[in-house]
């Protein structure tokens, strides 16, 4: 069996095994945050909805390639999981290759075995992010650009003859290009590493042509999304619309450089942080004016505080190279604790990486180096015609990506796709060190010393360990209530601390159960301390309302959804503040908040529906039957709105008959909309 088979196929079963322990996880069945969006979007596109209307607010590859293998899997999300690990699982026979590439058969193949034990990729290939493919697109993207820089593909003697061999550079520059441009529109920062591949050729290598192949090659596959974007929003964005929301929220005088927090936010999303953009300038504003907002304002900390700017990047470069997994909205630490399987002592991590890898590098690399080698301390192999030396390259395409990363902030997922580039070293320092151990001592120490001060470094991690497990908590309470898992859900809950922002959610999301239940007085005091905490949180005034609702006491219903939309105004919250106050009588104030319903949403059925039905019963048939027409042009096959609208004649007919002789008609009280 090929070598790279059965690397591939190793990866692959251990990934295979993590899935089949956890498949009965509810995390894996209901995603959250950001894998419920590319979830949705995936959804999406299986379905021929196509991509999502508007600047995209992300890469479109992952959900693309994700919906492609939806349809495949006729939705079962197990096997789903299982395709994603298969094509994750790549990386570890293109690890080979750069390894042999760089250090040999033993380096490549022991590279291999780094990638298919390396706990984070084994983590991160379960869950619905684009890390799974971007890695394999980015090792494909580099072996392509050592390729193209080796000296076999540029012009000079030879048996095939120089033109041959420099279209074959032009061929394997423009390959590293197309798949750098693939990981750029997967995850929208590889447009600065492919920017920087491409410089690094013209400048560094003063390969003109190859720079020019790898630069139209990736600009050809990121336009088609450039020109989605401005057919959708009239803006020339390349890829994603929050590149500056981003940059602003790991550069501001709150940051810490290692979290998605945003400033003066408890609980953001893209909604909430466009909305702010509009108040703080006046106006409404295009996607790519709200992004250019936020990297105005990063922009502006950076020059005016450049102290503060470079403590903040040193912060950045710390977490870079620590051993810790910083955790973006779930734990890996969290979820590898819970994990017999991940617990093996097999499995390696960073920091251990990080360390074999500083030995690769300084201490000489392994035994691939020496005579017995068929290839050079530069990557080459012995007789061939000199070439750009292939280990540098990869260290400054790492460090290329990792700056991609620093110049926004730092955690476990977005670091990730560095460590494949450090493999190869780190397999070439365990061969040194093995080596060492076997026939020199004095090599033994250095390498050892090298090996102890960077592992030490790397586990100090000076800016501490999340220790609060509230959020990982929340996300277990949260994935065990949407799949019905009530008990375990409250549990749950109960771990969020008090004077953690999560616990203003763990209390509304409790008292969701508790109101389904029947618990009202329960559901009202977790809602009544949400609010108390947090008096903007507008999803707890609205559940207060609903609470109020269904216990039929009106008023304070009406209230509760009138606060609610003050602080986020949608037609869902008026409806039901507008129902409330119809089963209270006040028909007046009840149509003003369905007409404010209508003019924040002018398709939204209910609001016309609930509209209608009062002016029924004021026999105000006419108008009625206007507002029922417009249903139907919005929802041409809407029976209940057919039937009304017949209704609505017969009426009609029937006061005409009677010599429009007034009828009374008492309003029926509605269940409202949840």
């Amino acid at each position: 069996m090929p070598l790279l088979l059965i690397l591939y196929l190793v990866a692959l079963g251990v990934r295979l095994v993590y899935l089949a322990a956890h498949a009965g996880d509810p995390l894996f069945a209901y995603p959250m945050v950001d894998s419920a969006v590319y979830l949705a979007a995936a959804g999406r596109w299986a379905s021929g909805g196509g991509l999502p209307d508007g600047a995209l607010p992300f890469g479109p590859l992952y959900p693309i390639v994700l919906g492609a293998l939806y349809n495949i899997t006729a939705g079962n999300l197990t096997v789903l999981h299982a395709l994603q690990m298969a094509i994750e699982a790549t990386g570890a026979p293109l690890v080979f290759l750069l390894g042999r590439r760089i250090g040999g058969g033993a380096a490549g193949v022991l590279a291999g075995v780094l990638y298919g034990f390396y706990w984070p990729f084994v983590y991160f290939a379960g869950e619905w992010l684009v890390e799974p493919l971007v890695i394999p697109l980015l090792l494909a993207g580099l072996l392509f650009w050592l390729r193209a820089s080796d000296g076999r593909g540029a012009a000079g003697s030879g048996r095939h003859g120089s033109g041959g061999r420099a279209t074959d550079g032009l061929l394997y520059a423009a390959a590293a290009g197309a798949f750098l441009g693939l990981s750029a529109i997967t995850r929208p920062n590889g447009l600065l590493v492919l920017a920087l591949v491409a410089l690094t050729t013209a400048f560094l290598q003063r390969k003109l042509a190859h720079a020019f192949a790898i630069a139209a090659a990736g600009a050809l596959i990121v336009l088609p999304v450039a020109a989605h974007n401005y057919r959708e929003s009239g803006d020339w964005i390349p890829v994603s619309s929050t590149g500056g929301i981003n940059f602003y929220i790991g550069n501001n005088a709150e940051a810490t450089g290692r979290d998605s927090t945003f400033p003066r936010m408890r609980q953001w999303t893209f909604e909430k942080v466009e909305a702010l953009a509009e108040i703080e300038t006046g106006r409404p504003l295009s996607p790519a004016e709200v992004s250019g907002h936020y990297f105005a304002k990063g922009r502006d900390f950076v020059m005016k505080s450049p102290g503060a700017f470079l403590a903040l990047t040193a912060r950045k470069c710390v977490q870079l190279v620590s051993g810790y997994e910083m955790p973006n909205v779930k734990d890996p630490n969290f979820y590898r604790a819970r994990s017999p399987f991940l617990k093996w002592p097999l499995f390696a991590g960073f920091g251990i990486v990080l360390a074999l890898a500083a030995v690769g590098v300084f201490a000489g690399g392994g035994p691939g180096n020496h005579k017995q080698s068929n290839r050079t301390a530069n990557g080459r192999r012995k007789g061939a015609a000199p070439c750009t030396n292939a280990r540098t390259l990869t260290l400054l395409f790492a460090g290329f990506y990792a700056l991609s990363v620093v110049i926004f902030f730092v955690n476990a997922r977005y670091r990730l796709p560095v460590v494949p580039f450090l493999l190869p070293f780190a397999a070439l320092g365990l061969l040194a060190l093995v080596h060492a151990i076997r026939s020199d001592r004095a090599r033994l120490v250095r390498g050892g010393g090298i090996f102890v001060a960077v592992l030490l470094l790397a586990e100090w991690n000076p800016l501490g360990a999340v220790t609060d497990e509230s959020q990982s908590w929340f996300n277990v309470g949260w994935a065990a209530q949407k799949s019905g898992r009530a008990d375990e859900a409250l549990e749950a809950y109960g771990r969020v601390a008090a004077g953690n922002n999560w616990y203003p959610l763990a209390l509304h999301n409790r008292a969701l159960i508790e109101r389904d239940a029947g618990r009202t007085e329960e559901a009202l005091a977790d809602l009544n301390a949400a609010i108390a905490i947090d008096s903007t949180y507008y999803e707890a005034w609205a559940t207060l309302g609903s609470v109020h609702y269904r216990a039929e006491n009106y008023a304070d219903a009406a209230r509760a959804y009138e606060r609610a939309a003050v602080l986020w105004p949608r037609a869902t919250y008026l409806v039901n503040q507008g129902l409330a106050l119809r089963n209270l009588g006040a028909i007046g104030p009840s149509m003003a908040a369905f007409d404010r319903a209508i003019s924040l949403d002018p398709a939204f059925v209910k609001a016309r529906a609930h509209r209608a039905e009062i002016l029924i019963v004021q026999e105000a048939y006419d108008e009625a039957a206007r507002e029922i027409e417009t249903i139907l042009t919005l929802e041409p096959g809407n029976e209940a709105a057919k039937a009304q609208l017949k209704a609505i004649y017969s009426l009609q007919e029937q006061r005409n008959a009677a010599g429009n002789e007034p009828g009374a008609r008492e309003i029926e009280r509605s269940e409202g909309n949840r």
